[in-house]
């Protein structure tokens, strides 16, 4: 039997140890979390002889931030859950689990009014479910495993307009960290939505790609940038410096992602490998360090020049140009029709009319919207 399962709970999973409040004999109080990524919060209670009793109530990662800093009553995380509250009994190696009603828990089951961890140094034993990188390594593919907390709950269930979007936003802000042109992405850099977790909103993401005998996919350096931005989330100085140093196209979707989740107030839990486990990452993002990484990005803005100039490729239709006015028409493959100056150095090609093409634009971003454009290659 694995050490660090807890328990194997109908309708609910295997659950793992993740940290351990207090030990007398075996665990009394302590953490849990399921293969999904989501925390509960257990407090064993008195049972009879022949019996193991908990309480056991699903906590988003906010709370449990709260309860380990110190700041929150045990008492409360019990009488007031954030969604539904269990009492788990256990016989003969079965468990039973059935929702209770917490106005019906007695001070006997409670800790007293006033009580908090005293969290300090609690064991955190290895987690034997956490094996997204031997599952990347196994299916050569870059795996993301993302587990959404709508409304700072537990909640399982999140409208198909919200899910679309985080994922529309996700997708959108690898694009940039690729270099890609939004509107004419290569297949390479695009994620696949292969699974979603029975119970949660929990979202399993992959490579469309495998990996080479170096256990790299296209995708695998995206995932590298992705990592280092979610890491230094910790760090803001270092957050800040990332920042400084990016793209600002880069930084307009990293703000995107973090500002919805923000408006929608939605915490999550990422894990993230490539197939050669060089790049790992296993995050929280609680409501709180949304709003704080929300506030660092928009500092980043507030300092830096509100113009900047990206050269992007288009793919469209050239539809006019004028050699002695220096001007050119375009069409993109989304019907933006696109006008704008010709650079000096294509001033003496020969351009044929209409003709579907592939070009080099600079484009002069102001506020975030495109202000002029110019054509350097096609």
């Amino acid at each position: 039997m694995d050490k660090n399962l807890f328990a194997d709970i109908p309708n609910i999973g295997q659950l793992y140890f993740y940290n351990i409040y207090l030990f007398y004999d075996e665990p009394q109080l302590f953490s849990c979390i399921d293969s999904n990524n989501h925390y509960y919060f257990v407090l064993a209670i008195p049972s009879e002889d022949d019996k193991a009793s908990w309480l056991l109530v699903p906590v988003t990662t906010g709370r449990l931030s709260r309860l380990e800093k110190n700041t929150f009553q045990i008492r409360n995380a019990l009488l007031k859950p954030e969604n539904k509250i269990y009492r788990l009994d256990e016989s003969d190696g079965l468990f039973c689990c059935n929702q209770v009603n917490p106005s019906d828990l007695t001070d006997d089951l409670l800790p007293e009014a006033n009580t908090y961890l005293d969290y300090k140094q609690a064991q955190n034993p290895s987690l034997s479910n956490d094996n997204i990188a031997d599952s990347a390594e196994f299916e050569m593919r870059d795996i993301i495993d993302i587990s959404l907390e709508p409304n700072q709950t537990n909640d399982a269930e999140m409208s198909c307009f919200e899910v679309g979007n985080i994922l529309t936003k996700i997708q959108n802000l690898f694009y940039e960290l690729a270099g890609e042109n939004k509107n004419n992405p290569k297949d390479e850099f695009t994620l696949c939505l292969s699974g979603m977790y029975v119970g949660s909103v929990g979202l399993r993401l992959k490579s469309k790609s495998n990996s080479n005998q170096s256990g790299e996919t296209s995708l695998s350096p995206i995932i590298r940038k992705f990592n280092e931005l979610l890491e230094a989330s910790d760090d803001l100085t270092n957050l800040q410096i990332l920042l400084q140093n990016n793209k600002s196209s880069i930084n307009h979707k990293y703000k995107d992602f973090f500002e919805y989740l923000k408006r929608n107030k939605t915490s999550f839990v990422i894990q993230s490998s490539t197939p050669n486990k060089t790049s790992y990452l296993k995050k929280q993002f609680s409501y709180n360090s949304i709003n704080k990484i929300c506030k660092e990005i928009n500092s980043v803005f507030i300092n830096t020049p509100q113009v900047r100039v990206e050269t992007e490729e288009v793919r469209g239709r050239l539809v006019g140009i004028n050699i002695q006015q220096k001007r050119f028409e375009f069409i993109d493959n989304n019907g933006n029709n696109i006008k704008g100056f010709i650079s000096q150095g294509l001033l003496n090609n020969t351009f044929s009319i209409p003709n579907n093409v592939s070009a080099r634009m600079e484009i002069t971003y102001k506020n975030n919207k495109p202000q002029k454009y110019t054509l350097m290659s096609i």
